[in-house]
């Protein structure tokens, strides 16, 4: 065999040894449209998820906040090979999840018509321990209000959220039922995020203040007076 076939045999090779599934990252496409929205002002701490009658599929779930828009925002996606998935839906709960990132972070398109959709990602996600178009991918969305910039990390997020200074949220996870895309020659097209649905962000409860709890008490002590 000729020196040059055999290094187009090599490349064909690795290429196909050490592909990695890849995926669009983007939650209005073909299949899917899951918006995410902003605190609900009658309940900022109520965990909501699912889809409204615009979502793609719709569904009947009312969201009360606005879809998020601009750069205030940050959306980041998170994946695991399927088969190895471990924890739940809350990534903030105490055992979690075992996903890790892979696209992000990204904002979220100006206000109008595409509020609520993340802005464009620079490259295809890579789920890189999905190693073989057999296999699948399960993966979460997860948002935070990124106090201008301040916050950079979903790490950073949760403990700002922990602290009562930002909001945040995330989607249930979902397994994409299709193959992942980058394998073969050429490489196959990635999939779509199908399964994704919408959620909102949840900001904690403040903290009683000192007068807040005087004046609790003392309402408590009117009550008993009054029984009595």
């Amino acid at each position: 065999m000729k020196p040059e076939l055999l290094i187009i045999a090599s490349l064909l090779y690795t290429a196909i040894v050490s592909a990695q599934g890849t995926i669009v990252f983007d939650n209005q496409a073909t299949g899917v449209k899951a918006y995410v929205y902003g605190f609900d002002p009658t309940g900022p701490t109520y965990v909501k998820t699912g889809q409204n009658a615009a979502g793609t599929p719709p569904g009947s779930v009312v969201y009360n906040g606005p879809p998020l828009a601009g750069t205030g925002f940050t959306a980041t996606l998170w994946a695991r090979n399927a088969a190895t998935v471990a924890g739940v839906d809350d990534p903030i709960d105490v055992n979690g999840n075992n996903l890790v990132q892979v696209g992000g972070p990204v904002g979220f398109r100006p206000p109008g018509i595409f509020a609520g959709r993340v802005a464009p990602s620079t490259a295809n996600p890579v789920v890189e321990d999905v190693t073989d178009a057999s296999q699948r991918a399960t993966f979460q969305l997860r948002v935070w209000d990124n106090r201008d910039g301040a916050i950079t990390t979903w790490d950073q997020a949760v403990e700002a959220w922990r602290a009562g200074n930002t909001g945040l949220g995330w989607s249930p996870l979902f397994t994409v039922q299709s193959a992942l895309g980058g394998f073969g020659q050429p490489p196959s097209t990635p999939p779509n995020l199908v399964g994704l649905q919408s959620f909102e962000l949840i900001y904690p409860l403040p903290e009683p203040s000192t007068i807040g709890l005087g004046l609790i008490g003392a309402g408590c002590l009117l009550l008993l007076r009054h029984r009595k």
